[in-house]
């Protein structure tokens, strides 16, 4: 699936205050500032009202030094007492067991001299109501499989988790998405916010997902996010509805740059990461069922005015394991691609078409070696690997698996046509923290002089390819709100051009060795990633 992208609109400041706001109502700062007015006032007892959304919520007030004091908490719907304490010195009191979501508490503080109530405080345990983040409301979004985003609920991961609701009606009597329940580490995310400074108030923890249904052009959606909570398997309860907020799919483009596009896979698969060999070879990763997926072929060939694939699929790889990025090597005898099945660790694995067996490159890596690519002349891969921090780094092992080296922090490698260059991913992420997620650019590592240079600047870009001749990189992009295919020169400061304009997701490109023509993966016509061609025409 495409990857992630901006949570809220850096434009909105007003927006990021008041989601940083309500992101912190929960701290006990703000619990102190809700309570301190009648603490100091010594006039009796004033209820301030809080809300918390955690069963063990951390109470503070202020006290005179060396006073104690008389504690006492009870439940205002049962009547029990929670927490009795006489003499206490301390200024904050958490429950040492979990309190009951959905009950009101009462907590007085009366000091042991005087008497006198010097602080009474009414909070309620609940269960927490998502705040929504994007699209914004009325938003028109330029996605028939649109991002949502909203806030990270105050229940430590994975205890809390989501259900999500989309329907053409207001009042969502007909639901035309409902994935129930879902949540854990793979959909959080951190936005650093607009200063790029980790840890000020415009940071964001957020909730983001992809609406695995296609939706339709020219139609109005409803959308909203309910939390859910768990402690291990036992459902504790379920937060209200968030608000509703709607959205709007504008109709389809009219116009390409690219031309006589042609539907290459039509399986009921996910079909993603296309290769073409230089005999006109497609090999791409196939997700066959849930949670597997292997590599197929499609023979192909170059004629006069086109290029002709074979109807039928070959099956390169088969089994219960996950085969992923294939890549052809220089001659089109074989196929590196990632894989788990060899133990629980993904490694860059080798086998020729026609063999049963493989070899494996990377059998000395501890951690998981992704998105194989040979260079030219077929003597060097470049991959990626990623640090104990999660942070991607691109590494150059020889083909037979010795002298591998790390070369740059990134992913997504691409080498040029001359061998000299890699193209790559760089997350623009400041502080270098895992998850911290901020827009995707193309770079260029020279191996000649060990230099880096940046190529975009704008969106969020990803899987470049390099043309015939080297002068143009083609990658995907959401620079125009919805994943397209764009191209770009090489060193960096030309003029754009925008190769694909569709409402459906346009990703994964890879030249064909003629230079005419981009292969990718796509969810045009279908709800469904296939592998799609099209012919570019000159500038």
């Amino acid at each position: 699936m495409p990857p992630h992208s901006l949570p809220i609109d850096p434009t909105r400041p007003e927006e990021k205050t008041e989601i940083s706001k309500e992101g912190k109502m929960r701290t006990a700062a703000l619990v102190v500032a809700a309570f301190s007015a009648v603490l100091l006032s010594g006039c009796g007892c004033t209820p301030a009202e809080a809300d918390f959304y955690t069963s063990r919520p951390k109470l503070t007030w202020e006290t005179a030094p060396g006073s104690t004091s008389y504690v006492e908490c009870w439940d205002y719907d049962t009547g029990e007492a929670i927490f009795e304490k006489e003499g206490y010195k301390r200024d904050s009191w958490r429950p040492e067991d979990d309190l009951e979501f959905e009950h009101t508490y009462r907590i007085e503080v009366v000091d042991d001299e005087t008497g006198e109530h010097t602080l009474c405080g009414v909070f309620d345990v609940d269960f927490q109501t998502a705040t929504l983040l994007s699209p914004l409301n009325e938003a028109e979004v330029w996605s028939m499989e649109p991002e949502l985003q909203w806030e990270i609920a105050d229940h430590p991961w994975p205890e809390a988790r989501y259900s999500i609701q989309i329907s053409l009606r207001e009042d969502f009597k007909d639901v035309y998405w409902y994935p129930k329940a879902v949540g854990g580490p793979g959909l959080e995310k951190h936005f650093i916010g607009v200063d790029q400074t980790p840890g000020t108030e415009d940071d964001i923890d957020f909730v983001s997902i992809e609406c695995d249904r296609v939706l339709e052009a020219e139609r109005e959606y409803f959308w909203r996010v309910r939390v859910e909570y768990f402690k291990g398997s036992r459902p504790l309860g379920k937060g209200d509805w968030s608000e509703t907020r709607q959205f709007f799919i504008p109709p389809q483009p009219t116009g390409e740059v690219m031309q006589d596009l042609v539907r290459l896979t039509t399986e009921d698969t996910q079909d993603k990461h296309p290769d073409i060999s230089n005999a006109f070879d497609l090999v791409y990763e196939a997700h066959t069922s849930p949670g597997l997926s292997q590599i197929h072929i499609k023979r192909g060939r170059r004629q006069v005015n086109k290029i002709e694939f074979d109807p039928g699929v070959e099956r390169f790889s088969t089994g219960d394991s996950i085969d992923r990025s294939p890549d052809w090597d220089s001659r089109g005898e074989g196929v590196a691609y990632s894989s788990n099945r060899t133990g629980s660790i993904y490694r860059i694995l080798y086998k020729k078409t026609g063999s049963g067996g493989h070899q494996e490159i990377t059998s000395t890596s501890r951690v998981d070696s992704e998105t194989p690519e040979y260079s030219p002349d077929g003597a060097k891969l470049a991959y990626v690997e990623h640090d104990q921090g999660g942070i991607p780094h691109i590494w150059v092992i020889d083909s037979d698996g010795s002298k591998p080296t790390k070369i740059t922090e990134g992913r997504h490698p691409s080498w040029s046509n001359d061998g000299s260059r890699i193209a790559y991913v760089l997350d623009n992420r400041a502080g270098g923290r895992k998850g911290e997620l901020n827009p995707t650019n193309i770079w260029v590592w020279d191996k000649n002089t060990d230099t880096r240079t940046q190529i975009t600047d704008t969106g969020s870009n990803l899987h470049p390819a390099w043309s015939q001749g080297d002068r143009k990189i083609a990658f995907s992009s959401n620079r125009s709100g919805n994943w397209d295919i764009w191209e770009i020169e090489s060193k960096g400061g030309g003029e754009l051009r925008q190769l694909t304009n569709y409402l459906g997701t346009d990703t994964q490109p890879v030249w064909t060795p003629d230079g005419e023509h981009l292969a990718f993966s796509s969810t045009r016509l279908s709800k469904d990633y296939n592998i799609w061609m099209g012919r570019v025409p000159p500038p």
